[in-house]
């Protein structure tokens, strides 16, 4: 009985097995990702599992720099995996950890949670100058270390560089003992060839000769228009500075006080300026542009010789060089009779000098001065007609004119020079505009013994 009980259990196993396997031929599955199972069928053929994943996973997070992973698994034990990018840095705010100062810059820095700093510069915020002193600083524009003379009335003049190292030198307008500055020494900064800039306080009047003379590197000075005088030769040789602004104040511009400033190219002489002095804008070798107002009465000999201008063909007219109305030179090589041309109201000194060919001279009546020695050496000049403008006839202005034998001269003239007619041995007949008392009364310079040896024709009229 025993054995037939087992006998039964196993035939129902068996039908129960074959029953599993006949189901599978169907093809119905419960997977959603279709993979082989490597089972059995009837037909001898595979089926398919479909993968069913869970939610994603991190497992590695992400950094600012570095990229993350995660994952999702299958039921049956499959898993797929991603990368997560990088989150970045995410900073925080700007912190300053530096203040910015006149002269040195600041610095602001921000964090990222990561530890990452981020450091940005903040640039110096410069002077804030008033009255030549930074307000936000004891910084003073003022050179220190120059070199003070007091002159025991509580004023004071600039007598060298001292010890200052400036290069661009700004003069304080008081000295460290409380002086006034009021001017400028002799010499004071000759030859100081580091120098590249100079500014002037509007308290001074005053700047001596040779001042800034061979200041070879001064590309800038400012001059303020309380200075009234400045020397002879004060800014010669100054071959860098490229401009001047002369001051309102100045009235006559003095021998060679800008001789071989190589760099000038252009000037305007103001409207206050009555003299211009012997060389004054000498050698100044690219000086093409030149202004000089009508009211000027008295131009020095080569006040502008070997400029640009005097060295350009195109400015001379018939061997004469004019500059606005004024008469500047004639070349030595001019011959016969010269007629000034109108309008003109100067003649610069010595014109005409050594024009040894020139033998008559006609001015036009706006011809206001006439300057020292002018036709001095002129040995074939016979005839002179001057204008009624005129008012002197200056030192040596007809000197060793060996063959004038009449001149025209108008009661407008008050003085005659020393020497302006020494030498003239020819001369014989004077012409004369006014009578005999006017004539007495023109002042005589001395040596001028041919003049009085003419016959003087009175009230002549031209």
């Amino acid at each position: 009985m025993k054995k037939l009980l087992i006998f039964l259990a196993l035939v129902l196993v068996f039908s129960l097995a074959f029953t599993s396997c006949g189901n599978n031929d169907s093809g119905d599955t419960d997977d959603e990702v279709n993979v082989e199972d490597g089972s059995n069928t009837e037909n001898g053929g595979n089926t398919e599992h479909t993968h069913s994943f869970g939610e994603w996973v991190t497992t590695t997070a992400p950094t600012c720099t570095e990229q993350g992973k995660k994952e999702r698994s299958c039921e049956c034990g499959e898993k797929e995996n991603e990368s997560i990018d990088s989150t970045g840095h995410s900073f925080g705010k700007w912190v300053v950890i530096k203040i910015p100062t006149c002269t040195k810059d600041g610095e602001i820095a921000r964090s990222c949670e990561c530890g990452k700093k981020e450091n940005e510069v903040i640039e110096a915020h410069g002077h804030n100058i008033v009255n030549n002193k930074c307000i936000n600083c004891d910084f003073s524009c003022y050179s220190q270390g120059l070199e003070f003379i007091s002159n025991g009335d509580g004023t004071c003049y600039i007598a060298g560089l001292g010890n200052c190292t400036d290069t661009d030198v700004v003069i304080p307008p008081t000295s460290p003992d409380g002086d006034n500055v009021i001017s400028i020494g002799n010499s004071a900064f000759y030859n100081c060839y580091k120098l590249t800039s100079v500014v002037i306080p509007d308290n001074v009047t005053n700047i001596g000769y040779e001042a800034f003379s061979y200041c070879t590197n001064i590309t800038s000075i400012v001059i303020p228009n309380s200075i009234t005088t400045i020397g002879k030769s004060t800014f010669s040789y100054c071959t860098s500075l490229a401009s001047i602004a002369i001051p309102d104040n100045i009235t006559t511009i003095e021998e060679s006080t800008f001789a071989y400033c190589t760099s000038l190219t252009s000037i305007v002489i103001p409207d206050n300026i009555s003299s211009i002095g012997n060389s004054a804008f000498s050698n100044c070798i690219n000086l093409a542009s030149i202004i000089i107002p009508d009211n000027i009465n008295s131009i020095g000999i080569s006040a502008f010789s070997n400029t640009a201008f005097y060295n350009n063909e195109a400015n001379w007219d018939n061997d004469i060089l004019y500059i606005g109305n004024h008469l500047i030179k004639a070349r030595d090589e001019i011959s016969g009779d010269c007629i000034i041309k109108q309008g003109t109201f100067v003649i610069a000194d010595s014109a005409f000098q050594y024009c040894e060919d020139l033998t008559s001279v006609i001015m036009p009546d706006s011809v206001t001065n006439i300057g020292y020695a002018v036709f001095n050496v002129c040995e074939s000049l016979t005839s002179v007609v001057i204008s009624n403008g005129v008012t002197s006839i200056k030192d040596a202005t007809f000197a060793v004119c060996e063959s004038l034998t009449s001149i025209v001269i108008p009661n407008s003239v008050t003085s005659i020079g020393l020497l302006a007619f020494n030498g003239c041995y020819s001369l014989t007949d004077i012409y004369y505009t006014g009578n005999e008392a006017e004539w007495k009364n023109i002042s005589d310079g001395g040596w001028n013994y041919e003049l009085y040896e003419a016959t003087i024709h009175y009230n002549y009229e031209k």
